[in-house]
């Protein structure tokens, strides 16, 4: 049988300073993970702000693909789409299957799609046509 390894003093320091590196980059700045010291957290709300600015500046629908396309993937717009179509299809009077037959939208984000209309801040009643 062979002899058991046992780590030496410089084994256990090295170690020691691994792991108080891996602990200083996952540190927190102000509440928010960050990787390393170099990056600071981001106001996101600022720049929540700025994009809403953006969206009310636009006039014609042919303006909103413009912003649209260079914002979002194709399938992220396509995605908008769906539950745009899904929420008119709900004010409308459809049921769940028939919304998911029409849209191949999943239970899932028309159970969302439904929470906010239902108790949301009233986005899809104000601009959803109900035709």
């Amino acid at each position: 049988m062979g002899k058991k390894h046992v780590p030496d003093l410089k084994e256990y320091v090295l170690q020691a300073e691994r792991i108080r590196y891996t602990e200083m980059r996952m540190r927190t700045v102000k509440g928010v993970r960050v990787k390393n010291r170099r990056r600071r957290p981001v106001d996101t709300e600022s720049m929540k702000s700025q994009l809403y600015e953006m969206l009310a500046k636009v006039d014609t629908p042919e303006d909103a693909r413009l912003l649209l396309d260079d914002l979002c993937t194709n399938k992220e717009v396509e995605q908008m789409a769906q539950r745009a179509y899904a929420a008119k299809l709900f004010l409308q009077g459809n049921t769940y299957a028939q919304i998911i037959e029409k849209t191949d939208i999943s239970s899932a984000t028309l159970s969302r799609v439904s929470r906010c209309i239902n108790y949301g801040g009233g986005g899809y009643a104000k601009f959803v046509k109900r035709d």
